[in-house]
């Protein structure tokens, strides 16, 4: 049984459609196109009326199958087909619509690592104008400290790795740029580390959800500490690396010491091995500090201090 194939497709973009009528469910129908690359939408009428599914190939190959889980389904063709062989499941309306669109162009972006990268570690004023990409990291925080009595029975926390935002920017003069401070441990309250800034265009003040933030472990008892997280990797910017959050502390000799995370930009502290001892600084860009580590029978010690923000800008992509 031959399908019914109308209007005749085109090779132009976001005109190429045709609708093709399956009488019968679960029977394959055939249809000789032209089918370019590029980005299709499938979608069956009446909507809720079972899927359909369509095979792409050459005379060659099979390229691709495509179900409509939900009426519509939206691919990449990534390879020329001359024709798609299209079904519709057991249970199926008869007659049902199956309609095919080109809908664009399927474009290949440009990694922009292939540009200059400049890496700023204090506070001042960036000359190069122009497009930029800017990523920027906050100050790490420092690792808790434990308790101060002689009984701790849980360790402190790893403090967080520093807040990071980016994004694409045009600057047409000189910017001024603020790489944030380090948290620094102390026993009574840590002072907090600070936020890195682009100008105005790009700030830490809050978690970017582009560039989920590495948190500092959990404080626990013997063993039950655990260790920092690793933030987002930035590969565009400076490889895989990342930065990450402190290990936290246990309770006791010989007990674990949880590792912080991240690696290549900064890694978190990771927690010291003996009695009430300070936890670990964190170390590179943007890192967390361990948390401090208490003792039975022993007043327990502060956290590790975090690092300093950084401000990476590529340029000439």
């Amino acid at each position: 049984m031959a399908s019914t194939v109308f209007p005749a497709p085109s090779s132009a973009a976001a005109s190429t459609a045709f609708a093709t009528t399956c009488e019968v469910a679960t029977t394959i129908y055939e249809n000789e196109s032209n089918f370019s690359t590029g980005v299709y939408t499938v979608s069956v009428s009446p909507a809720a009326s079972g899927e359909a599914r369509l095979t792409f190939a050459s005379d060659t190959a099979i390229i691709t199958t495509i179900t409509t889980a939900s009426s519509v389904a939206t691919f990449t063709l990534s390879t020329a087909a001359t024709k798609v062989f299209i079904n519709t499941s057991n249970g199926a309306s008869a007659n049902l619509v199956v309609t095919v669109t080109r809908a664009a162009d399927s474009l290949t972006p440009d990694d922009i690592g292939n540009g200059t990268l400049d890496t700023i570690n204090t506070t001042g004023t960036y000359n190069q104008t122009g497009v930029l990409g800017v990523l920027v990291l906050g100050g790490g925080a420092a690792g808790a400290a434990c308790a101060t009595n002689n009984s701790a029975t849980t360790g402190g926390a790893g403090g967080r790795a520093g807040f990071i935002s980016g994004g694409m920017v045009i600057t047409n003069s000189a910017t001024t740029v603020t790489v944030g401070a380090a948290g620094i441990a102390d026993r009574g309250a840590n002072t907090a580390p600070t936020n890195s800034s682009f100008g105005n265009l790009i700030t830490t003040n809050a978690v970017d959800n582009a560039f989920p933030n590495g948190n500092g472990g959990a404080g626990g008892n013997y063993g039950s500490a655990t260790g920092g997280n690793a933030s987002a990797a930035f590969q565009s910017f400076n490889g895989n690396s990342t930065t990450g959050g402190g290990g936290g502390a246990n309770v006791g000799n010989n007990a674990a010491r949880p590792a912080g995370g991240g690696s290549g930009i900064g890694t978190g502290g990771q927690a010291a091995a003996s009695n009430a001892s300070q936890g670990g600084a964190g170390t590179g860009k943007a890192s967390g500090g361990a948390g401090g580590k208490g003792g039975y029978n022993q007043s327990g010690q502060t956290g590790g201090d975090g690092t300093a923000g950084v401000v990476y800008v590529l340029r000439g992509f």
